[in-house]
């Protein structure tokens, strides 16, 4: 088991290769930007296999006039303990979920969360303890991140009908 002090840098805008942006709508569109949209990082607990969020870990998005639109102001937070392997490595899984925290405060990313949100999806992450000191910068980063999109969950069919038919039976109630 690793101790305390295992640390990584939550944050998608030092990583030196690849898109690990996001956007609005599609990836290739618009990058998000706003300090009303917020991004938290998740793993998945080894001893439990559940997916935990790292509440600390919760970062605003840039103002939308950034020269680094697609980002999170980051910071450095502590992993939590898990198997280290014999070449002082760390793998965990890990996911990012990003969404608007105006119209959706409690960060519920389910349909019936409004506004934008969307999820990275699991990806990798390994922590190395890089000898000799010091340790390296790309040692602490999300370098398997992938590029993802936010969205506004459409109405569903049966929301939109309800709608139609309330609408419908109000015109006729009027007549």
């Amino acid at each position: 088991m690793l101790g305390q002090g295992t640390q990584i840098s939550f944050n998608n805008s030092v990583l030196t290769s690849g898109d690990h942006k996001v956007y609005f709508d599609a990836i290739g569109g618009p990058l998000a930007v706003g300090t009303n949209m917020v991004a938290e990082l998740y793993y998945v607990d080894p001893t439990t296999s559940a997916l935990t969020p790292w509440a600390v870990s919760i970062s605003k998005f840039r103002v939308t006039t950034t020269a680094s639109p697609g980002t999170w102001s980051g910071k450095t937070v502590t992993i939590p303990p898990g198997s280290g392997a014999p070449d002082n490595a760390l793998t965990l899984q890990l996911q990012v979920n990003v969404w608007d925290s105006v119209l959706n405060p409690t960060g519920d990313m389910s349909a019936a969360g409004q506004g934008y949100k969307g999820t990275s999806g699991l990806f990798s992450y390994v922590w190395h303890n890089s000898a000799p000191s010091p340790q390296q910068l790309s040692d602490s980063q999300m370098l398997n991140m992938p590029a993802f999109a936010v969205t506004v969950p459409e109405p569903s069919a049966i929301a939109l009908s309800v709608i139609g038919v309330a609408g419908l039976l109000f015109l006729r109630r009027r007549k």
